[in-house]
């Protein structure tokens, strides 16, 4: 088993692991066959970030298909669990 939190500013997640991971509100767990699913979310949301922090100097095209592959995440991990 694994998991993925999620952390906000000013949010209080645990930080004791898988055992706490169970009852915090911001974690999601997963079985292991599911692993290569959230590592390429985790990639996304992480390339999504840093679209977010690059400064805006001209019009950008449509947003990239960063977001919608975040949209389609769910499907996609519904069928490695």
């Amino acid at each position: 088993m694994g998991y993925i939190q999620f952390s906000f500013m000013g949010g209080s997640e645990t930080k004791a692991g898988l055992k706490q991971a169970v009852s915090d509100e911001n974690s999601v767990l997963f079985k292991k066959e599911a692993e290569p699913a959230f590592a390429h979310a985790k990639e996304l949301i992480e390339e999504y970030r840093q679209q977010l922090r690059t400064p805006v100097s001209a019009p950008q095209p449509p947003p990239s298909s960063t977001a919608d592959e975040l949209e389609r995440l769910p499907n996609s991990i519904g069928k490695a669990c």
